[in-house]
């Protein structure tokens, strides 16, 4: 559980995350300069203990979703993407610069339930759903994918009926689709 002393810490380990793996200095830049706005905001939010306080996160505009899923590493294995990225359309806008998500859930709660009807049951509960780029944040920044397998209802791909993924095939974290209407218990 992080409380809000440790917030400091936090945006300092995400940001080291994202240098010691090669992520572009001026990605870097444009996160680091939000530090303190960040820590203030997720200082304001009253946050249950499962949730992740906040994650940094690149629009692919700056850093392909291919280039972004080799930060995801389980063992010795570099994620990567199965995807053409000019087939994954975002529902929504998403700003074009770096930005942070706050009071994240990973996911956990909506195993073996189909992306379909959680995205009903996360806009009941007025919560947004995570596109490709924060879902890569997510899997990036902590172990979720020791536990279950990410959707992305906020990423559709190539049509409205699949939405994007991120799985473990095998020890190997890869960028995906499948079907908004199929339930996985591993996947939330």
């Amino acid at each position: 559980m992080a409380l809000p002393g440790d917030y400091e810490a936090i945006f300092d380990e995400q940001i080291k995350l994202l240098n010691e793996r090669g992520t572009p200095q001026g990605i870097i830049n444009a996160l680091s300069s939000k530090r303190r706005q960040v820590i203030d905001a997720a200082s304001g939010l009253n946050l249950l203990p499962e949730r992740v306080p906040f994650l940094p996160v690149i629009p692919r505009g700056k850093m392909p979703a291919s280039s972004q899923m080799q930060l995801i590493r389980y063992e010795q294995a570099l994620g990567y993407s199965l995807l053409d990225e000019k087939l994954i359309h975002t529902i929504g806008g998403l700003p074009k610069e770096p930005y942070y998500i706050f009071d994240v859930e990973d996911g956990r709660i909506f195993m073996d339930i189909s992306p379909y009807a959680a995205a009903a049951l996360i806009k009941a509960s007025r919560r947004e759903w995570l596109v490709a780029e924060e879902a890569i944040a997510l899997c990036a920044q902590t172990d979720v994918l020791l536990h279950h397998f990410v959707d992305a209802i906020g990423s559709r791909y190539d049509n409205i009926r699949k939405n994007v993924h991120i799985v473990l095939e095998g020890k190997v974290p890869r960028l995906n689709c499948g079907f908004i209407s199929d339930s996985n218990p591993d996947w939330g």
